[in-house]
Order: C-alpha cells, then structure tokens, then sequence
C-alpha cells in the first residue's frame, strides 16, 4: 500500500503531464500498477547484480 503523500505526488505529476485531475481511488489505482511494473522491470536487474558481486 502507498502513502498518501506517494499518492498525492503522483495526482500531482499526472496533472502535470496530462492536465487530468485523478481521484484519490484512480490514483491510488494506477500509482499500484505503476510500482508493480517497475518491480517488475527491476528485478531481473537486482538478480544480475548479486550475481556479480558473489
């Protein structure tokens, strides 16, 4: 679960980039998605890097 203030940063950059005012739900929504991806995305990096630090 993200914070509010995560979630508040997030409301405030997807109106800045899209001129979009998202609910608080909505946001909470796609900020979720977002990190999911990313963890996602992310991971294969990580177990790279612990491979080559063993």
């Amino acid at each position: 679960m993200l914070s509010q203030k995560i979630i508040d940063k997030y409301k405030e950059l997807h109106i800045r980039k899209y001129n979009i005012v998202l609910s608080d739900e909505e946001a909470t929504k796609q900020a979720n998605m977002f990190m999911n991806l990313m963890k996602i995305l992310i991971m294969p990096l990580q177990k790279r890097e612990k491979l080559r630090t063993s």
